[in-house]
Formats: structure tokens, sequence, C-alpha cells
């Protein structure tokens, strides 16, 4: 009998606890949260309006010098709403139009991508095969795209960061002698 009584006692406070908690937490969060994968890459568009064949197939190549890359995260499993880093590592890439290079990949739980920041130490153009060298604009020193991009369990998003290059005075066109400036754009792919 006594032994009932102990069991009692002892179910009681773990239900009242197990009630405290429940009602002093306005948001149940699963112990195990929903994760999917979350790819970044990049490529280039190398001006708008042409390819590169209507130029006389000119192969145009842009070196980017990246530090870091994160993003910033909010949704239901993320009540901070923070950023997480994918990069945190210098990386050279070399990019030509048509091509795809990864940069990272990071697990996440659900929730949404609303913005990606690239660290750009340096970035280079070469207009054509064998040319010189020629710096490129970052604006800022870093590249901040807004996204709304959504990270779902089980499922792999890829956000692609085409580096199109816009060279003003040259009516879009890197083949002449304007200083480019990277303007970012995200397509995403879920």
């Amino acid at each position: 009998m006594r032994i009932l009584m102990i069991y009692g006692l002892v179910g009681l406070a773990v239900a009242g606890g197990a009630i405290t908690v429940t009602e002093l937490t306005s948001k149940v969060i699963p112990v195990f949260p929903r994760n999917g994968q979350l790819v970044v890459d990049y490529t280039m568009t190398p001006y708008a309006g042409e390819t590169p064949t209507s130029l006389g197939g000119q192969n145009f190549t842009l070196n980017v010098v990246t530090d870091s890359i994160t993003v910033h995260r909010s949704g239901e499993f993320n009540v901070s709403s923070d950023w997480s880093t994918v990069l945190s590592t210098t990386k050279t890439v070399t990019l030509q139009a048509g091509r795809t290079l990864n940069l990272g990949t990071i697990t996440l739980p659900e929730g949404n991508i609303t913005m990606i920041r690239i660290g750009v130490v340096n970035a280079t153009l070469q207009r054509t095969s064998g040319g010189s060298w020629e710096n490129v604009k970052i604006p800022r020193g870093q590249l901040e795209i807004p996204t709304n991009a959504q990270v779902r369990a089980q499922t792999i998003t890829h956000l692609i960061v085409d580096m199109h290059l816009v060279c003003p005075g040259s009516t879009g066109n890197p083949a002449s002698s304007h200083e480019c400036i990277i303007t970012p754009v995200i397509h995403v792919e879920e």
C-alpha cells in the first residue's frame, strides 16, 4: 500500500511538472527538428542581352576570391532568426559563362533563407582568352543579396548566385574597356 502511494505521488509530481513546462512555453519545439540541405553555387552571366557567341566567341573569365558565406534564417524551428555559416575559409573560384561551381553545403532545420552575405576579397575579369586581368568593382566589399528560399525537410535547396557583370558606359558589353561591377542575382532551385 505504501509503495502504491509513493508511485502515485511521483506520478502526480511528473504530471504537474509536465503541465507547468507546457504552460510556460508558448511553442513546442521538437527534439529532432526536420532538416534539409542548403547548397550554395556560383555561376556567371557575363552581360545582359548578348551571348558569348554573338561577340565572336569571346570567352570571359571571372576570378572571385571569397572568404565567407553566411545565410540569414528565420522560421518555425529557428526562433532566434540568426546567421548560419556556409563557408568560413578563403576559396578562389574561376567562373566562365554557363558553368556552375559549388561553394558549400550546410544542413539546416526547415525554415526561410531571407539573405545571403558573401565576403569577397577580390574579383578580376579577363575579357579575352590570354588577355590581361582587370579589377571588378564589388559594392561595399561584400555582396548582400535578399532571397526568399525555403529549406524543407529531407530535400536539397540550391541557391545559385549569378555573378552578373554590368559594365557602365559599354551598353552591357564587357568587351569594351569600362570598369565592370558585379550585380549578383539569386536563383533558387528546390
